[in-house]
């Protein structure tokens, strides 16, 4: 016997499906944005002028000069990366990025430790992120 009704089952499942995807690439976007605004925060936590000593310890997000590795920082529109996983990337577009996130070695020989902040801010975003989505998947009806 047929089943009565499969399709317009069929057609509310797809319904539910396509509103999830919408939302979730919304929170996606949302959640690259706050994981970039919290990155801008850690690298304006200190600052000092050119030609002077940083007043931010090795471990600690770089001290701001000019302004423009948190001027860099950008995030990727989302993408989709295969059935139902959604990509954005967060992060600065210095070349001087990395090494400032990673330490090693500079031009000229000059090492320089570790200053960390696209992670720590990464990581301390991830309640935000989580309440997020779950504030965004709460709307699909």
């Amino acid at each position: 016997m047929p089943m009565q009704g499969g399709a317009e089952f069929n057609a509310a499942l797809a319904g539910r499906i396509a509103a999830a995807r919408a939302v979730t690439d919304l929170a996606v976007k949302a959640a690259a944005e706050q994981v970039a605004r919290d990155t801008v925060d850690k690298l304006m936590l200190k600052e000092h002028a050119r030609r002077t000593p940083t007043p931010s310890s090795p471990g600690e997000p770089p001290a701001m000069i000019t302004g423009a590795l948190k001027s860099s920082v950008t995030v990727t529109p989302v993408t989709h990366v295969g059935l139902d996983r959604f990509e954005a990337k967060v992060g600065p577009t210095k070349v001087y990025a990395r090494i400032q996130e990673l330490g090693g070695t500079a031009g000229r020989g000059a090492r320089l430790p570790a200053r960390p902040y696209l992670k720590p801010a990464f990581q301390e975003a991830r309640h935000k992120v989580g309440a997020i989505f779950r504030a965004m998947w709460a709307t699909i009806r």
